[in-house]
């Protein structure tokens, strides 16, 4: 029986240098990961002031097809302006509307301040009108826009 002794000497200095390996790899382990408290905590910030949001000018007018006296079979000759209903209407500019003309050919907005470009898009049978150039000026009234359509008399 003279072996065992050595051989719980031996037994024992490997248990004590697996637990010293342990405790270093745990150690280790532990400096390396990322804690809360190793983690700056920044201070609370206010959120970032907000500017008041810009004011807003009613835009108006209205959509109408004007007979030119057109032959067709007849002479159209009557000046009186239609209404036109559902023309598809793009505003753009510091800021981009598309609108549509109502029942009564009639539309309105509210934009702010700026210049725009109003563009009429195509109607069957009537000639698309030219963009139309207007600013909106703080504090001042914008005229009512009126786009006109012709009628266009090769679809007549």
């Amino acid at each position: 029986m003279i072996g065992r002794p050595d051989q719980r000497k031996v037994a024992n200095l490997m248990m004590t240098r697996l637990v010293s390996f342990a405790a270093v790899a745990l150690l280790t382990a532990a400096a390396c990961a990322p804690t809360a408290l190793s983690t700056p905590i920044a201070p609370p910030t206010s959120p970032p002031p907000t500017s008041p949001p810009p004011a807003l000018f009613v835009v108006s007018g209205s959509v109408t097809s004007a007979h030119g006296g057109c032959v067709v079979g007849e002479l159209f000759d009557s000046c009186d302006p239609n209404p036109v209903v559902g023309a598809n209407l793009l505003i753009t500019g510091p800021v981009t509307v598309s609108l549509v003309s109502s029942s009564t050919g009639t539309f309105s907005t509210q934009l702010p301040a700026g210049q725009y470009t109003l563009t009429a898009g195509p109607v069957l049978g009537l000639w698309d009108p030219l963009p139309i150039v207007f600013n909106v000026l703080v504090n001042q009234t914008v005229a009512p826009i009126d786009i006109v359509y012709n009628i266009n008399c090769e679809v007549c």
